[in-house]
């Protein structure tokens, strides 16, 4: 048992430390090593998936114009119409441009 995994014991709930334990002895590794392992493979280590493409319509942009006229942030609006804030930065420019 290294030095590090005396500490890892005192913030791990016990019977996952038990696994950790387990896997350890099966890898001939550390409890350590795992969860340095673990911890750089996480789900928030890995960049976020890309959000899907969605079209402009009409209609979205309509109530793109709709929501700007509230009182309502670029990412309040942006997640309202499941759009990046950008996207919204950019038609509002445009609608402003038109009139």
């Amino acid at each position: 048992m290294s030095d590090f995994d005396v500490p890892v014991k005192t913030w791990i709930r016990s019977d996952i430390y038990r696994q950790l334990v387990q896997l350890a002895k099966d890898y001939d590794t550390s409890v350590a090593v795992l969860v340095a392992w673990a911890a750089t493979n996480s789900i928030k280590a890995r960049p976020a998936p890309k959000r899907k493409y969605v079209r402009m319509t009409p209609e979205l942009f309509e109530r793109l114009v709709e929501l700007a006229k509230t009182d309502l942030t670029t990412a309040q609006i942006a997640r309202e119409l499941g759009v990046s804030h950008g996207t919204v930065d950019n038609h509002i420019q445009r609608a402003r441009s038109r009139s």
